[in-house]
């Protein structure tokens, strides 16, 4: 076979671009692959309960400050609460909202017994509810806990300058 005018076979050709073909895919897959399962992914903490393969997680987004959060989504292997959280000195404190939800995957909206403010942080977390009643009781209906012990909840922040929101 003869070279062509940038001096490269047919076949050389074919290498490079199998060669970039690679390349790219591979750039591809670790960029867009998603979360890893051996890690922790803060954005989207799943849990599973390795006693009754129960998923659990909460995806939240900093929010305006106000009267209601906004739960992108909550996900329970069993009926119970997301409760919201202020902030006590880095560590879920004060209890201000709480929502009831069944077992299963949906978006949720919180009312809070007092408002957000700008700047807060708080807590979103995942609650069990021990009696079956709907009602949430602090003592009774404790927190989820994953398989490593700790608490599925998400932190999030009151903001009135929200980056995702700049135009």
């Amino acid at each position: 076979m003869e070279p062509n005018e940038t001096g490269m076979k047919p076949w050389q050709w074919g290498i490079t671009v199998l060669v970039i073909v690679i390349v790219l895919a591979l750039i591809g897959y670790f960029v867009f692959r998603g979360p890893s399962t051996t890690g922790t992914d803060d954005q989207n903490p799943v849990t599973q309960n390795q006693n009754t393969n129960e998923l659990n997680r909460i995806i939240i987004s900093d929010q305006f400050p106000g009267n209601r959060v906004y739960v992108s989504t909550v996900q329970l292997g069993s009926a119970g609460f997301v409760v919201i959280h202020k902030d006590n000195a880095g560590a879920p404190g004060a209890v201000i909202g709480y929502a009831w939800m069944d077992k299963g995957v949906a978006p949720l909206t919180v009312d809070l017994t007092e408002s957000t403010v700008d700047g807060g942080v708080y807590y979103a977390m995942l609650h069990t509810d021990a009696g079956s009643d709907k009602a949430f009781d602090i003592a009774k209906d404790l927190p989820i806990r994953d398989s490593k012990g700790g608490i599925v909840m998400k932190m999030f922040k009151a903001l009135l300058d929200i980056p995702e929101f700049k135009g």
